[in-house]
């Protein structure tokens, strides 16, 4: 049997904590499906709709994405936001988890340096996440990003010294 287009989003969106009440998804490439498929919400939670313009490599990455939804995001009353990579699909329980902690990333492991190629690889030192490379022809490590953070809102503030360009 087919599945509808959308079916990964809706397992995205299934697996949301139930304290998220409203999502922004950043769209590309035939985006009008996607808002044709959810309208404006999803059982109670609300949806939001950003268009990223793929054509412009300017515009290409996680951090250009995110700034679309930036002013979205700091109306918001809380200080922390949750952010998914759409070709994932999450558990619910670790989402939960993940949005307690406030600030964080879900990370995993890789069988080889080799494989590691193909995600964002982190390293980590004393618990915490120091470095997130994308895609590294050489990984310092087997472990990687799952495509789940949460970051405090102070992320997206304009004197930011520690924001990166994707």
């Amino acid at each position: 049997p087919s599945m509808p287009y959308c079916s990964g989003a809706d397992l995205i969106l299934k697996s949301l904590p139930k304290r998220v009440d409203r999502v922004i998804v950043i769209t590309g490439y035939k985006g009008e499906l996607i808002r044709e498929y959810f309208g404006n919400s999803f059982g109670d939670i609300s949806v939001e709709y950003r268009q990223q313009d793929i054509n412009d490599s300017e515009m290409k990455g996680t951090w250009p994405a995110l700034c679309l939804a930036k002013d979205t995001l700091l109306e918001k009353q809380s200080t922390s936001f949750l952010l998914l990579n759409a070709d994932d699909i999450f558990d619910k329980d670790c989402l939960e988890k993940l949005v307690e902690s406030r600030n964080g990333i879900l990370i995993g492991e890789v069988e080889s340096l080799n494989a590691a190629k193909r995600f964002g690889v982190v390293v980590v030192e004393d618990g915490k996440m120091k470095e997130i490379e994308e895609k590294p022809d050489n990984p310092k490590s087997t472990t990687v990003s799952v495509g789940a953070y949460v970051f405090e809102n102070s992320i997206l503030s304009e004197d930011n010294p520690d924001k990166r360009s994707n």
